[in-house]
Protein backbone atom coordinates (compact mmCIF):
# COMPACT_ATOMS: atom_id res chain seq x y z
CA UNK A 1 0.00 0.00 0.00
CA UNK A 2 3.12 2.59 1.03
CA UNK A 3 4.74 1.35 -2.34
CA UNK A 4 1.72 2.12 -4.48
CA UNK A 5 1.13 5.27 -2.73
CA UNK A 6 4.77 6.35 -3.31
CA UNK A 7 5.09 5.75 -6.91
CA UNK A 8 1.30 7.36 -7.05
CA UNK A 9 3.04 10.55 -5.48
CA UNK A 10 6.13 10.50 -8.07
CA UNK A 11 4.17 9.77 -11.16
CA UNK A 12 2.50 13.12 -9.90
CA UNK A 13 5.22 14.90 -9.28
CA UNK A 14 6.98 14.27 -12.98
CA UNK A 15 3.33 14.79 -14.75
CA UNK A 16 3.53 17.97 -12.99
CA UNK A 17 6.77 18.60 -14.23
CA UNK A 18 6.32 17.97 -17.33
CA UNK A 19 3.45 19.91 -17.43
CA UNK A 20 5.05 23.22 -16.26
CA UNK A 21 8.08 22.83 -18.11
CA UNK A 22 6.04 22.47 -21.26
CA UNK A 23 4.77 25.86 -20.54
CA UNK A 24 7.63 28.09 -21.77
CA UNK A 25 7.14 31.35 -19.53
CA UNK A 26 6.95 29.11 -16.18
CA UNK A 27 9.63 27.24 -17.99
CA UNK A 28 12.07 30.37 -18.59
CA UNK A 29 11.73 31.63 -14.77
CA UNK A 30 11.80 27.94 -12.57
CA UNK A 31 15.11 27.82 -14.73
CA UNK A 32 16.34 31.02 -13.67
CA UNK A 33 15.19 30.14 -10.07
CA UNK A 34 17.03 26.72 -9.88
CA UNK A 35 20.19 27.52 -11.97
CA UNK A 36 21.23 31.02 -11.18
CA UNK A 37 22.17 32.19 -7.83
CA UNK A 38 19.87 29.72 -6.26
CA UNK A 39 22.30 26.61 -7.30
CA UNK A 40 25.37 28.08 -6.61
CA UNK A 41 24.82 29.16 -3.14
CA UNK A 42 24.43 25.42 -2.30
CA UNK A 43 27.97 24.78 -3.32
CA UNK A 44 30.50 25.53 -0.46
CA UNK A 45 33.49 26.29 -2.36
CA UNK A 46 35.80 29.11 -0.86
CA UNK A 47 35.25 30.34 -4.95
CA UNK A 48 31.34 30.22 -4.72
CA UNK A 49 31.26 31.65 -0.97
CA UNK A 50 33.77 34.72 -1.83
CA UNK A 51 32.35 35.65 -5.33
CA UNK A 52 28.22 35.54 -3.77
CA UNK A 53 29.13 38.31 -1.33
CA UNK A 54 30.09 40.60 -4.12
CA UNK A 55 27.88 42.84 -5.56
CA UNK A 56 27.25 42.40 -9.42
CA UNK A 57 24.34 44.25 -10.26
CA UNK A 58 24.55 46.09 -13.46
CA UNK A 59 27.91 45.26 -14.04
CA UNK A 60 29.94 44.28 -17.06
CA UNK A 61 31.94 40.83 -16.97
CA UNK A 62 34.45 38.95 -18.46
CA UNK A 63 34.88 35.41 -17.94
CA UNK A 64 37.51 34.17 -19.42
CA UNK A 65 37.85 29.97 -19.44
CA UNK A 66 33.64 29.56 -19.91
CA UNK A 67 33.94 26.17 -19.76
CA UNK A 68 29.86 25.12 -20.38
CA UNK A 69 28.95 28.08 -18.08
CA UNK A 70 29.01 27.05 -14.57
CA UNK A 71 30.02 30.51 -13.38
CA UNK A 72 29.10 32.32 -16.25
CA UNK A 73 25.40 31.31 -15.27
CA UNK A 74 25.39 32.83 -11.62
CA UNK A 75 27.62 36.15 -13.51
CA UNK A 76 24.58 36.15 -16.08
CA UNK A 77 21.71 36.41 -13.07
CA UNK A 78 23.88 38.46 -10.78
CA UNK A 79 24.12 41.52 -13.26
CA UNK A 80 20.60 41.38 -14.00
CA UNK A 81 18.81 43.03 -16.80
CA UNK A 82 21.72 46.23 -16.68
CA UNK A 83 24.68 44.42 -16.87
CA UNK A 84 26.01 41.60 -19.40
CA UNK A 85 28.67 38.86 -19.36
CA UNK A 86 31.63 38.18 -22.20
CA UNK A 87 31.70 34.37 -21.73
CA UNK A 88 35.27 33.49 -23.25
CA UNK A 89 35.31 29.14 -24.42
CA UNK A 90 38.40 28.34 -26.12
CA UNK A 91 37.57 24.76 -26.56
CA UNK A 92 34.95 24.26 -29.85
CA UNK A 93 33.11 21.44 -27.93
CA UNK A 94 33.04 22.89 -24.36
CA UNK A 95 31.62 26.26 -26.48
CA UNK A 96 28.58 24.80 -28.55
CA UNK A 97 27.51 23.44 -25.21
CA UNK A 98 27.77 26.98 -23.65
CA UNK A 99 25.91 28.23 -26.88
CA UNK A 100 23.32 25.89 -26.90
CA UNK A 101 22.69 26.74 -23.22
CA UNK A 102 21.95 30.57 -23.13
CA UNK A 103 18.46 31.81 -23.38
CA UNK A 104 17.52 28.20 -21.51
CA UNK A 105 19.02 27.77 -18.42
CA UNK A 106 21.76 30.55 -18.54
CA UNK A 107 20.18 34.40 -18.90
CA UNK A 108 20.27 35.52 -22.71
CA UNK A 109 22.52 38.68 -21.41
CA UNK A 110 25.45 36.99 -22.21
CA UNK A 111 27.76 36.54 -25.34
CA UNK A 112 29.63 33.50 -25.91
CA UNK A 113 33.05 34.11 -28.06
CA UNK A 114 34.95 31.18 -28.96
CA UNK A 115 38.54 32.49 -28.82
CA UNK A 116 41.39 31.16 -26.36
CA UNK A 117 42.42 34.91 -24.43
CA UNK A 118 46.36 35.27 -24.49
CA UNK A 119 49.53 37.90 -24.57
CA UNK A 120 48.53 38.67 -28.38
CA UNK A 121 46.16 37.93 -30.90
CA UNK A 122 46.69 35.23 -33.25
CA UNK A 123 46.25 31.13 -33.22
CA UNK A 124 47.27 29.12 -30.45
CA UNK A 125 47.36 25.00 -29.89
CA UNK A 126 45.05 23.60 -27.58
CA UNK A 127 45.38 20.30 -25.59
CA UNK A 128 42.44 18.82 -23.39
CA UNK A 129 42.27 15.56 -21.18
CA UNK A 130 39.38 13.36 -23.39
CA UNK A 131 37.76 13.43 -20.03
CA UNK A 132 38.45 16.51 -18.57
CA UNK A 133 37.29 19.11 -20.86
CA UNK A 134 37.86 21.97 -18.25
CA UNK A 135 41.41 21.29 -18.43
CA UNK A 136 41.88 22.62 -22.06
CA UNK A 137 45.18 24.24 -22.31
CA UNK A 138 48.12 26.04 -23.98
CA UNK A 139 50.25 26.27 -21.54
CA UNK A 140 53.48 24.74 -22.67
CA UNK A 141 54.34 22.65 -19.11
CA UNK A 142 51.02 21.52 -19.01
CA UNK A 143 50.58 20.16 -22.24
CA UNK A 144 53.44 18.18 -21.72
CA UNK A 145 51.65 16.59 -18.42
CA UNK A 146 48.42 15.97 -20.40
CA UNK A 147 50.70 14.35 -23.52
CA UNK A 148 52.46 12.15 -21.23
CA UNK A 149 49.27 11.09 -19.59
CA UNK A 150 48.30 9.48 -23.46
CA UNK A 151 44.58 10.29 -23.09
CA UNK A 152 43.66 13.94 -24.87
CA UNK A 153 43.07 15.87 -28.55
CA UNK A 154 44.48 18.69 -29.81
CA UNK A 155 43.08 21.54 -32.19
CA UNK A 156 44.02 25.18 -32.98
CA UNK A 157 42.27 27.77 -31.84
CA UNK A 158 41.64 31.50 -32.44
CA UNK A 159 43.20 33.53 -29.64
CA UNK A 160 43.16 37.48 -28.84
CA UNK A 161 44.30 39.71 -26.32
CA UNK A 162 41.91 41.60 -23.97
CA UNK A 163 43.64 44.91 -25.12
CA UNK A 164 42.84 43.74 -28.96
CA UNK A 165 39.77 42.34 -28.40
CA UNK A 166 38.41 45.48 -26.44
CA UNK A 167 40.09 47.94 -29.17
CA UNK A 168 38.33 45.98 -32.10
CA UNK A 169 34.53 47.19 -31.09
CA UNK A 170 33.35 43.38 -31.75
CA UNK A 171 31.71 44.48 -28.11
CA UNK A 172 31.09 47.63 -27.49
CA UNK A 173 31.13 47.06 -23.61
CA UNK A 174 34.05 48.18 -20.84
CA UNK A 175 34.71 45.40 -18.22
CA UNK A 176 33.85 45.88 -14.30
CA UNK A 177 35.03 42.16 -13.25
CA UNK A 178 37.65 39.94 -15.23
CA UNK A 179 37.58 36.68 -14.35
CA UNK A 180 39.99 34.50 -15.52
CA UNK A 181 40.33 30.56 -14.99
CA UNK A 182 43.07 29.49 -17.91
CA UNK A 183 44.43 26.38 -16.84
CA UNK A 184 48.09 28.67 -16.51
CA UNK A 185 47.73 31.56 -18.70
CA UNK A 186 47.01 33.82 -16.42
CA UNK A 187 49.83 35.67 -15.99
CA UNK A 188 49.86 36.02 -20.76
CA UNK A 189 46.28 37.36 -20.27
CA UNK A 190 47.02 39.96 -17.59
CA UNK A 191 49.99 41.11 -19.75
CA UNK A 192 47.99 41.12 -22.77
CA UNK A 193 45.35 43.60 -21.00
CA UNK A 194 48.17 46.36 -19.56
CA UNK A 195 46.35 49.12 -21.16
CA UNK A 196 42.58 47.54 -19.92
CA UNK A 197 44.09 47.28 -16.08
CA UNK A 198 45.59 50.80 -16.67
CA UNK A 199 42.56 52.84 -18.10
CA UNK A 200 39.50 51.16 -16.43
CA UNK A 201 40.97 49.45 -13.66
CA UNK A 202 38.92 46.11 -13.49
CA UNK A 203 37.98 44.23 -10.37
CA UNK A 204 40.55 40.81 -10.67
CA UNK A 205 38.99 37.29 -9.94
CA UNK A 206 42.06 34.70 -10.83
CA UNK A 207 42.49 30.97 -10.35
CA UNK A 208 45.94 29.70 -9.74
CA UNK A 209 47.73 27.13 -12.00
CA UNK A 210 50.48 25.45 -12.96
CA UNK A 211 52.59 21.97 -14.06
CA UNK A 212 54.46 21.87 -10.70
CA UNK A 213 54.40 23.36 -7.09
CA UNK A 214 57.61 25.59 -8.84
CA UNK A 215 55.57 26.56 -11.37
CA UNK A 216 52.72 28.09 -9.35
CA UNK A 217 55.16 29.77 -7.21
CA UNK A 218 56.36 31.09 -10.22
CA UNK A 219 53.22 31.79 -12.00
CA UNK A 220 51.68 33.72 -8.31
CA UNK A 221 54.86 35.60 -7.69
CA UNK A 222 54.75 37.18 -11.41
CA UNK A 223 51.44 38.03 -11.42
CA UNK A 224 51.65 39.97 -8.16
CA UNK A 225 54.42 41.72 -9.21
CA UNK A 226 52.67 42.67 -11.96
CA UNK A 227 49.42 43.84 -10.89
CA UNK A 228 51.18 45.57 -7.47
CA UNK A 229 53.25 47.54 -10.26
CA UNK A 230 49.48 48.75 -11.54
CA UNK A 231 48.72 49.67 -8.29
CA UNK A 232 46.05 46.51 -7.39
CA UNK A 233 45.81 45.15 -3.75
CA UNK A 234 45.40 41.23 -3.42
CA UNK A 235 43.53 39.27 -1.40
CA UNK A 236 43.58 35.43 -1.24
CA UNK A 237 40.53 33.91 -0.64
CA UNK A 238 42.11 30.40 0.68
CA UNK A 239 43.88 31.83 3.19
CA UNK A 240 41.73 34.98 4.14
CA UNK A 241 44.95 36.79 3.79
CA UNK A 242 46.40 39.87 1.59
CA UNK A 243 48.88 39.06 -0.60
CA UNK A 244 51.89 41.01 -1.49
CA UNK A 245 55.39 40.18 -3.17
CA UNK A 246 56.42 39.40 0.48
CA UNK A 247 54.14 36.26 1.19
CA UNK A 248 53.23 35.62 -2.27
CA UNK A 249 53.95 31.84 -1.75
CA UNK A 250 50.78 31.61 -0.03
CA UNK A 251 48.70 32.00 -2.81
CA UNK A 252 50.18 29.62 -5.23
CA UNK A 253 47.38 27.53 -5.29
CA UNK A 254 43.46 28.94 -5.28
CA UNK A 255 41.86 31.91 -6.05
CA UNK A 256 43.13 35.42 -6.14
CA UNK A 257 40.46 38.84 -5.78
CA UNK A 258 42.24 42.20 -6.86
CA UNK A 259 40.83 45.84 -6.70
CA UNK A 260 42.73 48.66 -7.75
CA UNK A 261 43.74 50.84 -4.89
CA UNK A 262 41.79 54.85 -5.45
Amino acid sequence: MLKAISKGKQITRALTKRLILSIPVLAYLIRRFLYGRKIFERLESSEALYLLGLDFHGKIVFDIGSYIGEITQFFASSVGKKGYVVAFEANPDTYKRLTQRIGRDIDPNVLAVNMAVGLTSGTCHLTVRNLEAATATFDLNIQAQIIAEGNYYECNVPMCSLDDYVASGECDVIPHFIKIDAEGAEFDILRGAIRLLKMYHPELFIEIHGATQALKEKNIENIIGFLESLNYSIYHVESHQEISLRNYRLAREGHIYCKWNL
